[in-house]
C-alpha cells in the first residue's frame, strides 16, 4: 500500500539479532527472471552493512544463467 511494492519471497532473506541489533542473511538463493526475458539470475543475499558499519549497502554473490534452449523434435519416419 502507499505506492510500495513487496515480493513475500524475498521479505524472509534475513534474521534479526536482538543481542547485536543486526540483519544476518539466512543464506537462501532465489532466481530471478531477467526484464528482458531471456534468461535469470541466482541471487544470494551475503551482507547488508558498509564497510563502517552503517546499514544499507547490500552485498551479492549472482550467476547469470542463460534461457533454456528450446529443442526440435526430430520428423517422425525417415531416421
Amino acid at each position: 500500500e502507499g505506492g510500495s511494492r513487496r515480493n513475500p519471497v524475498l521479505s524472509g532473506w534475513y534474521a534479526y539479532s536482538y543481542w547485536s541489533h543486526r540483519l544476518e542473511p539466512r543464506g537462501h538463493s532465489y532466481l530471478v527472471r531477467l526484464a528482458s526475458g531471456k534468461g535469470s539470475a541466482q541471487v544470494r543475499i551475503l551482507g547488508y552493512y558498509c564497510l563502517g558499519g552503517e546499514p544499507g549497502c547490500l552485498t551479492l554473490r549472482y550467476r547469470l544463467e542463460p534461457a533454456a534452449a528450446t529443442v526440435a523434435a526430430a520428423p517422425k519416419g525417415n531416421p
